[in-house]
């Protein structure tokens, strides 16, 4: 069965584009990643390559990441490959790569076609208007250089984690997408992004922010002046390399948990032979495709320790040990830890040292999310495990009954605005206004 989501037309740049219907299947909606598999729509595309150039996702695996080697940094040391413009719409995202640009939240809502990236940037538009309480980001002047209470920080700063719990996830992550898109537009791309070429398409080694600023810039602005944004400066390699992805993702400061937990898993399917893992597309959520390597007794780091370290950036194998335990998380706190960046400290202090089970390691993920404003539908089906903590922090008879229908007609309420579609819920909302107006 699928579900259709129309995305709501962003204000002025309203088109029957904008107004196409997302499907996903039911099936994959909590995955946090692309609903489709991408390779196969690649394999079935007019422009793309032949069944025999890309063949299935797990073709794909093998040939994407190549083969191993002894001395894993050695590709890197000695690849050097000459830029050259090539057409945004013809590359790919790679679903495996562990740092994500796209929220887990608004993944789900995307096909993973560049060309419907417009769709996804008004959905993306329409839910920080209601993560902002009808407030619209303005991303037309953040594109005209415009700076933001984020742009205007010291990136060394000691403010910067506390400013950045002011902006809401799905705001922050379109800001920065959107900071770089001017000034890409300012100054040009210095950095070219990375390729891996497969028939005549192509699949993002490092530069997923990169590559959608251009999108976004050709959004907003292709129709203007002489630089429609359609080709962006690229190397292309013979095939990903996920130890020179890593020690690129590696060389920030800014990767979470999660995605060196992912990063930590293609290393070690890379190590122990990716060909006899199953690809990503066969699970139900991209969680469990990287928990295929949380055994360490089956799935050993031992002879590989050092390279591991070097690329993931840490200094001890306790903490890849450490890193190899959030495999196991429940796919509902992977995400969460995802999009609100968690670090492994902060989830092992306040979630894994204090669960008894599975159940509570989502109560208190959900109880943290949303102390930290995270408020979107994925936790609906989760919040009645917050009822535990009400249970036994408050005493019975506690407050008035009007305080007791406030708090249960609102829970309500906002349980039935999340079910809902956009369209339905902007009535719905400006009902209650049009209500409230009239009491005052």
């Amino acid at each position: 069965m699928l579900m259709t989501i129309r995305p709501p037309a962003t204000p002025g740049k309203s088109s029957a584009k904008q107004r196409r219907k997302y499907s996903m299947s039911r099936r994959r909606k909590d995955r946090g990643d692309n609903p489709e598999n991408i390779f196969d729509e690649l394999s079935n595309t007019n422009a793309g390559p032949s069944k025999d150039s890309m063949g299935s996702a797990s073709a794909f695996a093998n040939a994407a990441y190549g083969s191993r080697d002894d001395n894993p940094f050695g590709a890197v040391q000695r690849s050097s490959y000459r830029a050259s413009q090539l057409p945004i719409d013809e590359i790919y995202p790679d679903p495996a790569q562990p740092r994500r640009v796209i929220p887990s939240s608004l993944r789900q809502y995307w096909n993973g076609q560049p060309q419907n990236l417009p769709d996804l940037f008004a959905y993306w538009l329409e839910e920080i208007r209601l993560e902002r309480g009808g407030q619209t980001l303005d991303i037309d002047a953040i594109l005209e250089g415009e700076p933001t209470e984020f742009s205007q920080l010291d990136p060394d700063s000691n403010e910067l984690p506390a400013i950045e719990k002011r902006f809401g996830v799905r705001e922050l992550a379109m800001i920065k997408i959107a900071e770089l898109a001017a000034s890409i537009r300012r100054d040009g791309l210095t950095n070219p992004i990375t390729v891996a070429q497969h028939g005549r398409l192509y699949v993002i080694e490092t530069g997923e922010r990169r590559w959608l600023a251009y999108h976004m810039l050709r959004w907003r602005l292709g129709h203007m002046g002489d630089q429609d944004w359609a080709m962006i400066p690229a190397r292309v390699v013979d095939a990903v390399d996920i130890w020179r992805q890593a020690t690129e993702n590696n060389a920030r400061d800014d990767l979470n948990a999660v995605a060196r937990t992912r990063q930590l898993a293609l290393l070690l399917m890379d190590v122990h032979g990716i060909e006899q893992f199953r690809p990503l597309d066969m699970f139900e959520t991209e969680q469990r495709f990287y928990a295929q390597v949380s055994d360490g007794n089956r799935y050993s780091a031992r002879g590989h320790t050092q390279n591991l370290l070097n690329a993931m950036g840490l200094r001890s194998s306790t903490q890849l040990r450490q890193y190899r335990q959030l495999l196991r998380l429940p796919n509902i706190v992977w995400m969460l830890a995802d999009d609100l960046d968690w670090a492994q400290n902060f989830i092992a202090k306040n979630i894994l040292s204090k669960a008894k089970d599975e159940r509570d390691e989502i109560r208190l993920a959900v109880k943290l999310a949303k102390s930290q404003g995270y408020s979107v539908s994925a936790l609906t089906d989760y919040e009645h495990l917050l009822d535990d903590d009400a249970q036994t922090s408050q005493p019975k008879n506690q407050g008035t009954k009007f305080d007791h229908w406030r708090q249960k007609g609102l829970k309500a309420l906002k349980k039935d605005l999340a079910r809902m579609s956009v369209d339905d819920r902007h009535t719905l909302i400006a009902d209650i206004r049009a209500l409230l107006n009239e009491l005052e």
